[in-house]
């Protein structure tokens, strides 16, 4: 099911909750005009395949259009792409790789609301979500045996340069960073990497290696942050709903008082 008709149920809150505070986490990190994220490119990558970061990106990059930033989502995981499903887009042709092979160019294979509205999305969920027009997406595009040679291009720094100039946000969807060498390309074309990091899934060796990669081609201290994917929803569920509860307790404690010190009127 396309990101975009997830149901508004208590987990798909907590979890755009929780993306809402990575998006403002994002801005206070890379904002530069009043806190607006301005022309940056941010890359998102796993220790190793299923592990989220597709969703993560797509997800992302829904919260931060509904923060007023225009995002473009370009899918570089040329192996195993599925980023466009997750946009109800069904065919992921005419898109990256096509671009560096000079198949396209760069504005037609931007797709745009209207392609979304076209795909196997209910046109009905998008009526009431004008910040759909605020994301773009380039799919991965065709299957290209030779995938490393176009990594190593400069239509690939022109393809990044464009995306950069014309967008707030560039979310770069790669291939898992341990599982083959494209993502490591990447990583000083961007400005910060988010590595997805499935809890319970990939093993906390993979995750310190990971890290390692990154910094030995970034620098110490260049990850930008990981994010924490299956997480135990009874843990963060309860922990929530505790401190909540105690918060608003405390509140109505406060008003229940001042209505008897008040005499009690209702109206307070």
């Amino acid at each position: 099911r396309s990101v975009l008709e997830v149901e508004k149920s208590e987990d798909s809150s907590l979890f755009f909750e929780a993306l809402r505070i990575l998006g403002v986490n994002l801005q206070m990190l890379f904002g530069n005009e009043g806190s607006k994220i301005r022309n940056k490119i941010i890359m998102i990558t796993s220790c190793k395949p299923d592990e989220g970061k597709s969703t993560i990106a797509s997800a992302l990059s829904i919260v931060l259009a509904q923060m007023g930033h225009r995002v473009l989502v370009l899918d570089t995981d040329v192996r195993r792409a599925h980023l466009h499903t997750n946009f109800g887009i069904t065919d992921k042709k005419n898109g990256f790789t096509d671009i560096l092979t000079e198949k396209i160019s760069i504005q037609d294979a931007v797709k745009t609301a209207t392609d979304i509205m076209l795909g196997s999305v209910n046109v009905e969920k998008l009526f009431d979500k004008p910040w759909v027009n605020n994301i773009n997406i380039i799919t991965a595009g065709s299957t290209s045996s030779n995938a490393i040679n176009l990594f190593n291009s400069e239509k690939l720094d022109k393809l990044l340069a464009y995306c950069k100039d014309n967008y707030d946000v560039v979310l770069v969807d790669t291939s898992p960073i341990l599982a083959v060498s494209e993502p490591s390309i990447l990583l000083n074309k961007v400005e910060g990497v988010l590595l997805v990091y499935r809890v319970g899934f990939a093993s906390r060796i993979a995750l310190r290696r990971a890290k390692i990669q990154i910094e030995n081609i970034r620098g110490a201290g260049s990850l930008s942050g990981v994010v924490l994917n299956n997480v135990t929803p009874e843990i963060t569920v309860a922990d929530s709903y505790y401190y909540q509860k105690k918060y608003y307790n405390l509140e109505d404690r406060k008003v229940n008082n001042l209505q008897k010190n008040t005499g009690g009127g209702k109206n307070v």
